[in-house]
């Protein structure tokens, strides 16, 4: 086997910063992409659907799914069952 010189395993930059750990060189310099530490009103950061921030942001497609979702409250996190 030859060793292949175009790896498909490349780093996204091509630079000095590729030895460095992690991919925050590639994020705003600014932080902007991470959550704020503290607490914000609703309606302030993008939300999953139905959250506790989002309450009102359900939709026909999350509805019909209701019917095939249990209640989290009794039930363990994860079982023996394999």
């Amino acid at each position: 086997m030859s060793h292949n010189e175009k790896s498909p395993h490349q780093s996204p930059v091509h630079d000095t910063r590729e030895s460095q750990p992690g991919l925050d060189s590639l994020a705003p310099s600014d932080g902007s992409h991470r959550p704020t530490p503290e607490p914000t009103p609703p309606g302030a950061q993008p939300t999953a659907p139905g959250s506790l921030k989002a309450p009102e942001t359900a939709n026909d497609k999350l509805t019909a799914l209701d019917a095939f979702r249990k209640g989290s409250e009794n039930y363990a996190l994860t079982t023996n069952q394999g």
